[in-house]
């Protein structure tokens, strides 16, 4: 059987692209949405115990912040003593006394205010044997006998006659009644004076009020409903039977109860969550809308069809880019050999990702770069050497006549000074003999010898400042040949700028040369070639600066890998033009006379010997910033560069 080949790679990569991602897709999907399904039921059901266990514990902390303040109530002085004065106008003359009626004028406002500011709805006064001495709604509790019929049997008398035996705060829910619109959660507390049980101090709160409390909270939800009730044997089977009438399942851990139900939401079927509020011994049933806890379900259900049928035109699409991104990069790689191959130095190719091929393409990249940069160096170093070659050639062919002709300079002033003192003598020698009386013509002229020595001299003094000025320029040019002629060693530049700097002041105490030496760098390197380098750089800088107000800083920095040496001026500034011209050997803006130019090509040359770099900053009118860069710890290799 024939292999099946394929004709390029890009169909390859497509045709294994979209094999490994539509099967797996429909085998994944149909597998994680069953998986999923049956989470999301036991999320929800988690989700519901939770919710139900936060409503009951909000609930259980608003019941026992009430009891709490009831309790801080039921101790206040005051409102003691306006039991006290209840107690005794109601035992005289009944509410309806005119004695009654000032003790309420003088307590209704505070006993409004506490009431008010503690969230209760209202407030009972009871005495010792029963009697509602003051009500603040004057509600139908109001001068009546709890203890007595109809009430000792209701929520009001067993809240008091609780209470009673156990001198201790009580709570308890009510269910409706004829005369109650809304149904309340009843608080109650002993009241003492001096140690003995005075009274018992009755308040309430609509449970429509903890409803809204909750809602505000975010707690209670519009797709849910809350109902409580005393915990009755009555009350617990209604709540605990779903639909069917079978009893409700509970969950062990949380002690909650979970089912589906159709009691509450007409027409519509719900998840019901029962908990039990111990403080105010009762149940809690919670109703969720079945359709609306169980929607993201359903929804994913879809979510998930359309997906798979998304993904599989995604996958198409995607295994064809895929493909052409795998291949394009090869591609472009191939191009780019080529053209290198061909002498194109300058080709680069663009690493959009940090993958593999990206990796491949970066280090193209830096093999084009390093190739490039290690062919400017070779024409560097052949420059240098060319130059080097050349600076030694002439030095040699110029230092030979030169030491003649400096000699001979040298010999014809030592002549020409005889001759003239000879001539002076043979004047004076003259004067006084009487030939040179009659014979005016053989006479000299004194002022004429004098004029001719200084002439001479004159021009003897010129020819051999211009002599040293050649021979300066051959010492300079001779630095490019000897570079690496001296040994390295390691020494503090910090310590060879102070000698710098000491020199220039001794030579110019009018300079205002100043060091800045952030800490102390120690180099590898050779000391009188960078003393060197470093003095051409000063040099410049103070030949460069305002003539009026030389100012030259020195800055000293750097890190464990390399030193920094900052040369700044207060000078005129380069023009952008000479920028790339600065380190030219001979180059130079200066005037006739002033410098050669190679003063700055000097300090360049030395500064690549020690495998480090030299920069310029210059702004026109406000100065220049020459920075050096030299490797702290000069490796080997410069020293045998």
């Amino acid at each position: 059987m024939k292999k099946f080949l394929f004709k390029t790679l890009s169909m390859k990569i497509l045709s294994f692209s979209m094999v490994l991602g539509l099967v797996p897709l429909f085998v994944v999907g149909i597998t994680l949405n069953w998986l999923f399904e049956i989470s999301r039921y036991d999320d929800v059901k988690k989700r519901l115990q939770n919710h139900s266990q936060e409503i009951s514990l909000e609930i259980e902390g608003y019941i026992n912040s009430k009891r709490n303040e009831l309790e801080s109530m039921a101790l206040m002085p005051a409102l003691q003593s306006a039991y006290e004065e209840f107690s005794k106008t109601f035992t005289n003359g009944g509410i309806y006394a005119s004695s009654y009626q000032d003790v309420e004028d003088r307590y209704i406002d505070f006993i409004g205010k506490i009431t008010e500011r503690n969230g209760f709805d209202d407030i009972f006064l009871v005495s010792n044997n029963g009697f509602v001495v003051f009500s603040l709604l004057y509600g139908k509790y109001h001068g009546k006998n709890l203890l007595s019929e109809p009430f000792v049997s209701g929520h009001m008398g067993n809240l008091l006659k609780t209470t009673r035996y156990g001198l201790q705060s009580q709570v308890m829910i009510s269910d409706a009644d004829q005369t109650d619109e809304h149904r309340f959660i009843y608080f109650s507390s002993p009241v003492y004076r001096d140690g003995k049980y005075l009274s018992t101090l009755i308040t309430r709160v609509p449970l429509s009020r903890i409803y809204k409390t909750l809602e505000r909270s975010g707690l209670l939800e519009s797709h849910s409903t809350i109902t409580m009730s005393e915990r009755r044997s009555d009350s617990w089977s209604s709540l605990m039977l779903d639909e069917s009438g079978s009893s409700m399942s509970q969950d062990e851990a949380s002690g909650l109860w979970l089912d589906r139900s159709t009691n509450f939401i007409p027409d519509e079927k719900t998840l019901v969550v029962a908990s039990i509020i111990p403080s105010i011994n009762s149940i809690m049933r919670l109703e969720y809308s079945e359709s609306h806890i169980l929607a993201p379900i359903f929804r994913t259900r879809w979510v998930v069809i359309m997906f798979m049928i998304a993904m599989a035109m995604i996958i198409a699409l995607a295994s064809s880019n895929i493909s052409r991104s795998i291949t394009r990069p090869i591609k472009q790689l191939r191009r780019s050999f080529k053209s290198l191959a061909d002498g194109d130095k300058n080709v680069l190719v663009k690493a959009s990702s940090k993958d593999e091929i990206g990796v491949l393409l970066v280090q193209f990249n830096a093999m084009v770069k390093k190739l490039r940069s290690t062919e400017n160096k070779l024409i560097e170093t052949e420059k240098l050497v060319s130059i080097g070659n050349l600076a030694a050639g002439v030095a040699h062919e110029i230092n030979n006549p030169m030491a003649i002709v400096t000699s001979n300079v040298s010999s014809l002033k030592d002549y020409t000074q005889e001759l003239v003192e000879h001539l002076a003598q043979v004047d004076k020698v003259l004067i006084h003999n009487e030939l040179y009386e009659k014979n005016t013509s053989l006479s000299l002229n004194q002022n004429d010898v004098s004029d001719l020595a200084s002439e001479v001299e004159l021009i003897i003094d010129e020819t051999g400042q211009s002599l040293t000025r050649v021979k300066d320029i051959v010492s300079s040019m001779q630095v490019f040949s000897e570079v690496d002629k001296e040994d390295f060693q390691t020494f503090v530049i910090n310590d060879l700028l102070d000698e710098i700097i000491n020199e220039v002041k001794e030579s110019n105490s009018s300079i205002n040369i100043e060091g800045k030496f952030v800490k102390s760098v120690s180099v590898y390197g050779r000391k009188k070639q960078l003393k060197m380098m470093f003095s051409r750089l000063i040099d410049n800088a103070i030949k460069a600066s305002d003539k009026k107000n030389h100012i030259v800083q020195i800055h000293v920095g750097g890190s464990a890998e390399q030193a920094i040496v900052c040369v700044d001026d207060n000078g005129c500034g380069i023009d952008q033009k000479d920028m790339d011209k600065i380190f030219d050997p001979f180059f130079t803006t200066r005037e006739v006379g002033q410098g050669v130019g190679l003063g700055l090509a000097i300090a360049y040359t030395i500064v690549g010997s020690h495998n480090g770099t030299i920069s310029v900053q210059s702004v026109v009118g406000k100065g220049s910033r020459f920075k050096v860069i030299l490797p702290q710890s000069l490796t080997k290799q410069a020293k045998t560069a």
